[in-house]
C-alpha cells in the first residue's frame, strides 16, 4: 500500500549518500544569502534550497523553488531554469502534487532537449517515468525508464543505472511479475551495500519487504523493513524513517497484530506532520483506523477513517471510494445508520453505479426490517417458552386456552418465516443488480484504460519517433520538415482530444468548476498561439455546483473549442470573451470575438458551425449565431436549467 511513496524517494537518491547532513548543507547556503552575492549565484542557491529542503519541509522547498524559477527567468538562465523545474518536480511529487509535478518535469524536458543536453534529458525522463507510473501508465513509464537506462549504462553511470533498475522492479512489481521484481531488487541491493550507500540500500530493502509482502509471505517482509528502518535511523533520514514506520505498520495490520501496528503508525505520523505529507499522512490515518477496526474500537476506526478522508479529498485521490467503503460497517455498529448511508450514496457516486436510489433505500430498509423481525422473533420464542411452563403449573382447564396460544405462536412463527425469506430474496436481487452496474463500470474504466494504454502510447511513439528523426538527420528540406512538425503537431492535439475524451468517460457527473478547470487549461493554450489576442472567461458563481452529465459536459467544451478556434483562425479578432451565465432559468454560454465578422445569408454554413450546432442539440440545446460584417461574432448555446438546489 506505501510502494508509491518509495517509488518518489528515486529522487532523492541523486544526492550523494555520503554528503553531510541536509540540515547543515541548508545552514550553509542560508549563511551564503546572507553574504553580497550576483543574482545568478543567488538563482542557483535557490535551486540548491529547494533541493535540500525536499525531504526537511515541503512548504520551504516550494517557497525557495518559486523565487529560484523568478529569478533564474530574470537571468534568461535557461539550464538552470531547467534544474529548477526538475527541483519543483520533486517537490511537487513528494507533496503528492502529481499535476504540478507533471507540469515541471515536461518544462524541463523541453528546455534540455532544445540544449542537447542528453544526461539532464536521460534524467528528467526518468523522472518522468515515476510520474507515468503513478498514475498507472505503465508503457509510458517503462519507455522513458527504458530510455533512460541504455543512456546511463552507455555512459557506465552505475550509481543512475542502479535507480532506474531499482525503479524499473517497482514497476514490474505493480504488473505483478514478483520473481523479476525481487530479482532486480537483490541486485540494486548488493550493489548499494558494497558501494556504502546506506539510505538508499535502506529503500530498497523496503521494497524487497513490499514483494513479500504481497505475495503473502509476511514472515519474509518482516525482516526487511526491520533492517531498512535500524539504517534510516541511524541514518537520520525523517522521510525514509516514516516510510519504514507504514510499511511496518500495514505489516502487522496484515499479519493481525494491530496492537504492534498502532505504535508504528504513531511514529510514522509524528514524522510526516513535521514534514507535511499529506499523502502519507492520509495513509496513516487510514492504517490507524484498520488497527482499531481490529480492535473493536469502531469510535476511535470512525476519527481515523474521517481523518485519512479529509487528506484524500484535498488530493482529490482516488482511494476516498474505499474509505467510503471502510466507514458504512463503522456507521451501521455505532447505531449511526443515517451516517452509514451517506457514505454509501458517496462509494455509489465515486464510483459511477447506476442504480435507482429507491432500489438501493429498499434494500438497506430491508436489510434493517429483516434485524428487526429476527430480534422480535427472538423475543417471542423466549415469551412462548415461559407460556408453555405457566401452562404447565396450571390447572387442566386452561389445556385448551394454551394449545389454542400455541397454535397462534406458530402460525405466526411460519408468517414471519416466509416474509423474511421473501425479504431476503429481495435483497438478493437488489445486490444482484448492484453488482452487474458495478460489471458495467469496470468495462468502462477498461475502455478507457485501453484508450490510453494503447492508442495514446501509440500516439505518443509517433511523436518520439517524428522529434527523432528531426534531430538525427537535421532534414533540410522546408516541405519535408513542415510535414513532419504538422505530423506532431496534429499527434499531440490528438492525444489531449483522446485525453478530454477519457476523462468524460470516467466522469459519471461533471460540475461546472470542473468544466471551467478544462476551458481555462485550454485557453491558456491559445493565449500562448495566439498572443496578440485577448482572452477572458467568466462563469456566473452561482453554476459553480451544477452538475452535467459526461455527454454534456464533452459537447458543451468541444462547442467552446470549435468557437476560438474560428475566432482565432478566421476573425482578425484582437479580443475573445467567453462567459456562461445563469439567466432566466437557463444557462447561456457565449463566446464573442470583436472580429470583421461576416454576413450570414452570404455565407454558407461550414462544418464548424453545423457541428457546433449539432452538438449543442443533441443535449436540448439552442444554438444561436449573431454576426454581420465588420461587428464581430457571437456564438450562443442556450441549455435547460441544471442548477442543484442547495
Amino acid at each position: 500500500m506505501v510502494k508509491k511513496i518509495l517509488c518518489l524517494l528515486f529522487f532523492i537518491a541523486a544526492i550523494d549518500c555520503n554528503a553531510q547532513n541536509p540540515k547543515k548543507i541548508i545552514d550553509t547556503l542560508k549563511a551564503e544569502l546572507s553574504r553580497p552575492i550576483t543574482p545568478e549565484r543567488k538563482a542557483a542557491v535557490y535551486s540548491d534550497l529547494t533541493w535540500y529542503y525536499a525531504n526537511v519541509s515541503i512548504d520551504s522547498a516550494l517557497a525557495y523553488g518559486k523565487k529560484a524559477l523568478a529569478l533564474a527567468k530574470v537571468q534568461n538562465n535557461e539550464k538552470l531554469i531547467a534544474q529548477v523545474h526538475s527541483d519543483l518536480g520533486a517537490v511537487y511529487l513528494n507533496k503528492g502534487n502529481i499535476d504540478d509535478s507533471y507540469e515541471n518535469y515536461l518544462a524541463c524536458l523541453k528546455i534540455r532537449k532544445k540544449l542537447k543536453d542528453a544526461s539532464g534529458v536521460a534524467g528528467t525522463m526518468s523522472n518522468l517515468g515515476v510520474i507515468y507510473e503513478r498514475i498507472g501508465q505503465r508503457d509510458s513509464a517503462m519507455a522513458n525508464y527504458t530510455h533512460a537506462l541504455d543512456y546511463f549504462e552507455s555512459v557506465k553511470d552505475h550509481k543512475k543505472t542502479d535507480m532506474l533498475k531499482n525503479n524499473i522492479g517497482l514497476l514490474y512489481e505493480k504488473m505483478g511479475n514478483y520473481p523479476q521484481a525481487e530479482k532486480l531488487y537483490k541486485e540494486v541491493a548488493a550493489y548499494r551495500r558494497a558501494s556504502g550507500q546506506k539510505v538508499p540500500l535502506a529503500m530498497v530493502l523496503n521494497n524487497l519487504g513490499n514483494v513479500k509482502k504481497t505475495q503473502g509471505k509476511l514472515a519474509e517482509a518482516e525482516p526487511y523493513y526491520r533492517d531498512a528502518l535500524e539504517i534510516s535511523l541511524k541514518q537520520n533520514d525523517p522521510t525514509l524513517v516514516s516510510s519504514t514506520y507504514l510499511n511496518l505498520g500495514f505489516l502487522y495490520n496484515a499479519m493481525d497484530k494491530p496492537k504492534e501496528a498502532i505504535p508504528m503508525f504513531e511514529k510514522s505520523l509524528e514524522i510526516a506532520n513535521t514534514v507535511k505529507s499529506n499523502y502519507d499522512i492520509a495513509k496513516i490515518n487510514n492504517g490507524l483506523g484498520i488497527a482499531y477496526k481490529k480492535l473493536n474500537d469502531d469510535e476511535k476506526a470512525k476519527s481515523y477513517y474521517l481523518k485519512a478522508l479529509g487528506e484524500m479529498k484535498k488530493m482529490d485521490r482516488r482511494e476516498t471510494e474505499r474509505l467510503h467503503l471502510d466507514l458504512i460497517p463503522i456507521y451501521s455498529s455505532l447505531g449511526m445508520q443515517d451516517s452509514a448511508d451517506y457514505h454509501l450514496q458517496k462509494y455509489k457516486a465515486a464510483m459511477g453505479v447506476k442504480v435507482e436510489d429507491r432500489v438501493l433505500g429498499e434494500a438497506m430498509e430491508l436489510e434493517k426490517k429483516y434485524q428487526t423481525e429476527k430480534k422480535e422473533k427472538e423475543l417471542l420464542l423466549k415469551e412462548a417458552e415461559a407460556r408453555r411452563r405457566n401452562a404447565l403449573i396450571a390447572i387442566l382447564s386452561i389445556v385448551v386456552v394454551f394449545s389454542l396460544v400455541v397454535t397462534y405462536l406458530i402460525y405466526r412463527q411460519q408468517k414471519l418465516k416466509n416474509k423474511q425469506l421473501q425479504q431476503e430474496f429481495t435483497l438478493k436481487e437488489a445486490l444482484k443488480e448492484i453488482e452487474t452496474q458495478n460489471r458495467l463500470q469496470r468495462q468502462r474504466l477498461e475502455i478507457s484504460k485501453d484508450l490510453h494504454d494503447n492508442i495514446g502510447s501509440q500516439l505518443t511513439f509517433i511523436i518520439s519517433s517524428v522529434d527523432n528523426i528531426n534531430e538525427a538527420y537535421h532534414i533540410e528540406n522546408p516541405a519535408i520538415a513542415n510535414r513532419l512538425n504538422t505530423i506532431s503537431s496534429f499527434t499531440r492535439d490528438t492525444i489531449l482530444e483522446l485525453r478530454d475524451t477519457i476523462w468524460a468517460m470516467n466522469s459519471k457527473d461533471i460540475s461546472f468548476e470542473q468544466l471551467g478547470a478544462r476551458i481555462f487549461n485550454f485557453i491558456d493554450k491559445a493565449r500562448q498561439a495566439k498572443e496578440d489576442v485577448a482572452f477572458t472567461f467568466t462563469v456566473d458563481e452561482n453554476l459553480e455546483q451544477a452538475s452535467l452529465s459526461s455527454l454534456e459536459g464533452m459537447n458543451i467544451y468541444r462547442t467552446i473549442q470549435e468557437a476560438v478556434n474560428n475566432a482565432i483562425k478566421h476573425s482578425a479578432a484582437s479580443s475573445v470573451d467567453i462567459t456562461i451565465t445563469y439567466e432566466n432559468d437557463a444557462i447561456r454560454i457565449s463566446i464573442r470575438d470583436n472580429g470583421k465578422g461576416f454576413a450570414k445569408n452570404e455565407a454558407s454554413p461550414g462544418n464548424g458551425l453545423l457541428n457546433m450546432e449539432k452538438r449543442i442539440g443533441d443535449i436540448g440545446g439552442r444554438f444561436e449565431l449573431a454576426t454581420a460584417n465588420g461587428e464581430g461574432t457571437t456564438v450562443s448555446a442556450i441549455l435547460p436549467n441544471k442548477k442543484e438546489n442547495t
